[in-house]
């Protein structure tokens, strides 16, 4: 069986993604699913919202964390179309959402990565390996100054 997770930039999007895939049987997806002898299964109950940052919480947020953690510890990161179930919270609440990626590499692995050239394992890999301590440590950290600035409540 080969399975996929579909990523949509609005629900229409998503409704013809799941549409769209039965509608090839005479297409190059099919041929390959029969040369390899897999099933296609679609299930949009396996599906997630795409994820949206709200720009003006991105920049609130920025801003304190720079604040907290130093500036140069605050790196922008490229948009990707992600689809995570955390999607669905700010969607659900009816309130903006951002989600803050938390680097967790050993800073001499992830060095040694960057001179190579090499791809760290990512958090779905069952070879990642965070630098536990320090990973806990920031995102405790992250967590408590957004909480306080968004209560109100940072210095």
């Amino acid at each position: 069986m080969l399975q996929c997770r579909l990523t949509e930039v609005s629900d229409r999007v998503g409704e013809h993604q799941v549409i769209a895939p039965e509608q090839m049987g005479h297409g190059h997806t099919a041929v390959l699913l029969d040369k390899l002898r897999l099933a296609s299964v679609i299930d949009p109950l396996q599906s997630a919202p795409a994820l949206y940052n709200d720009p003006t919480l991105v920049n609130q947020l920025v801003a304190a964390l720079g604040r907290g953690l130093g500036e140069a510890n605050v790196v922008p990161a490229e948009p990707v179309m992600g689809s995570e179930d955390f999607a669905a919270y700010g969607q659900a609440a009816g309130v903006p959402s951002a989600m803050i990626w938390l680097g967790a590499a050993e800073p001499g692995a992830y060095a040694a990565a960057q001179a190579s050239g090499a791809q760290l394992p990512a958090v779905h890999s069952a070879l990642f390996a965070p630098d536990r301590e320090r990973t806990l440590r920031t995102g405790v950290s992250v967590l408590t100054l957004a909480a306080l600035e968004l209560l109100g409540m940072s210095r």
